[in-house]
């Protein structure tokens, strides 16, 4: 079963969750895409940056860290990644994260201000659905493929700032954890 964003503020304690990543066989993630498709999503989030300031990355997670899993779900993960990862530290505010978490078929899409006040939730969650689709068919590259076209068309809609372009804020290459 796949899901996304959690309406949740704060995760509630799973021994159910911590044993689920306790068992997950970390090799298994880099078998969910090969160097070819990693290229293609690299590729795709050039492409999406294109024509406004928005950054997209997208960082693709195994499994929670075990000292996190019990504490720590899927959306607080992404928040802890936005953050480390400092997909907020953009001239405009206008950093994009896709992450993914394949031991729980989970995805969550965060913006980070300068693009979230144009753009309504319900946008971001039909973006989720499209993706889910795809990873629910065992497609998790065409999934994030079609995640990283729906942000950057979106950014492109919605980001009205007619700003110079600074080039390229954030590595292109997804992140594999």
């Amino acid at each position: 079963m796949v899901k996304q964003a959690d309406t949740q503020l704060s995760p509630t304690p799973s021994l159910k969750r911590w044993w689920k990543h306790a068992l997950y066989l970390p090799w298994r993630t880099k078998g969910y895409f090969t160097p070819s498709q990693l290229e293609q999503i690299e590729q795709a989030v050039g492409m999406a940056e294109l024509g406004h300031p928005g950054e997209v990355m997208v960082i693709i997670e195994g499994n929670l860290p075990l000292r996190q899993a019990y504490w720590v779900d899927s959306r607080q993960r992404a928040l802890d990644l936005f953050s480390l990862f400092k997909v907020w530290d953009t001239q405009y505010n206008s950093g994009m994260l896709l992450y993914v978490n394949i031991c729980e078929h989970h995805l969550e899409l965060l913006a980070d201000r300068g693009i979230d006040q144009f753009v309504a939730p319900e946008h971001w969650q039909t973006i989720c659905d499209q993706v889910i689709a795809e990873f629910k068919q065992d497609k998790y590259a065409q999934g994030v493929l079609a995640g990283v076209q729906l942000i950057g068309q979106t950014l492109q809609a919605f980001y009205t700032l007619q700003v110079e372009d600074r080039g390229n804020e954030r590595a292109n290459r997804p992140i594999l954890i």
